[in-house]
């Protein structure tokens, strides 16, 4: 309805429709936070029907394509919407997070990030080796979670990836770097 009565400053990336899907609650969470979090329908959006996804994983993908260029900030506690999708082992939310978001935060607390949520259950890499493999969305900056944890310094992290997916190395990102490069070009 917001975008219905604001169509013309939705498109510019203001209005109320755009201030409803950036708004946080007192924890700082999104929408997009609580769709993470909880798998089955949110409290607020089970009613539209429009909207009415089997689980939260068809809101996360409305909500990130319809806001694709928010990072989605960190919550109180220093969780974003990719950290807490990496941390409880969505990959079907990883993947729309990543698909559909120009630049999402990845952060979590203690400094971690998204990447080390995923590649701390050993279980999620071995199940799944394709999650290792998502790219960001972005054409002038796409690499792979091994290039983002080379770009951090993390040698645990790469270490991780590259024992589950030996041919990891070879990737390279839009610039056509792989690894090597870019840990040699970290600072």
């Amino acid at each position: 309805m917001c975008k219905r009565l604001d169509h013309k400053e939705v498109e510019s990336g203001s209005g109320a429709a755009m201030e409803m899907l950036r708004a946080t609650n007192k924890d700082n969470d999104t929408a997009l936070h609580i769709a993470v979090r909880n798998p089955r329908n949110s409290g607020v959006l089970k009613d539209i029907e429009f909207i009415r996804p089997p689980n939260n994983a068809g809101v996360v993908e409305w909500l990130t394509k319809e806001n694709p260029k928010f990072t989605h900030p960190p919550n109180n506690a220093k969780e974003t919407p990719l950290y807490l999708a990496a941390e409880r082992q969505r990959n079907d939310m990883v993947s729309m997070i990543l698909k559909n978001c120009t630049s999402p935060a990845n952060g979590g607390p203690k400094g971690q990030t998204a990447l080390h949520a995923a590649a701390s259950d050993r279980q999620e890499i071995e199940k799944d080796k394709s999650v290792a493999y998502i790219t960001t969305c972005d054409e002038d900056d796409e690499k792979a979670a091994l290039h983002i944890a080379a770009a951090r310094g993390n040698v645990r992290v790469m270490e991780e990836l590259l024992s589950q997916c030996p041919d990891f190395w070879e990737m390279v990102n839009s610039k056509r770097q792989n690894i090597l490069h870019i840990a040699v070009d970290m600072e």
